[in-house]
């Protein structure tokens, strides 16, 4: 019965992707592109620099649709739907087969938390949503870096308060509930951030 709820679930979170993915598709980036970019040119920003990036940030409010939050909605929705399909799995999914596994894994999710934030800021830098004159994506870079060095120490914290025994090579469901409570917290927490 589980297994048929979540598929039926994942049936509806897929079509709300595609549904929401639709709408990102049709609708326009500016209520009134001609204006924006009108606007958007009259902007000086070699005289006052934080004057002009208050006028920048008030133009993208005045003209931005919600288009790219459409997307981003569709994708993350998408993302959830696999995630429940692949629960649906979950006695067939076993622990790492050795501490050594276990540690590379941890390091690849910290590393995999840059790639994910330098991704994002990119594609927020092809979207526009940033101006020309702005250095946002080398202050982006540095607080990203920053963010991956706290997530690595979070993840090194997290395997010395596991150093006691840890079943190696076992299917999830053979691993003690405060164990797949405490996995499921820092997952959480991990996505949180």
């Amino acid at each position: 019965m589980f297994k048929k709820n979540i598929r039926v679930l994942c049936s509806i979170l897929i079509f709300m992707a595609f549904f929401l993915g639709y709408l990102g598709i049709i609708t326009p980036q500016f209520t009134n592109e001609h204006e924006y970019q009108e606007a958007y040119q009259n902007i000086i920003p070699y005289e006052n620099i934080t004057e002009a990036n208050k006028k920048f940030t008030e133009l993208q409010k005045t003209y931005l649709t919600k288009k790219f939050i459409y997307i981003d909605y569709s994708a993350t929705t998408l993302l959830i739907a696999v995630i429940l399909l692949a629960a649906t799995f979950f006695e067939k999914i076993k622990s790492p087969n050795s501490k050594f596994t276990f540690v590379l894994i941890s390091f690849l999710c910290g590393i995999s938390f840059l790639i994910a934030d330098l991704a994002q800021t990119s594609l927020e830098l092809n979207r526009g949503l940033y101006p020309h004159w702005a250095d946002s994506f080398g202050a982006a870079i540095v607080m990203i870096i920053s963010f991956a060095m706290v997530v690595q120490l979070y993840l090194l914290l997290h395997l010395y308060f596991l150093r006691s025994p840890f079943l190696l090579n076992q299917t999830l469901k053979d691993i003690s509930f405060k164990d797949q409570l405490w996995v499921s917290l820092n997952c959480g927490f991990i996505a949180f951030f």
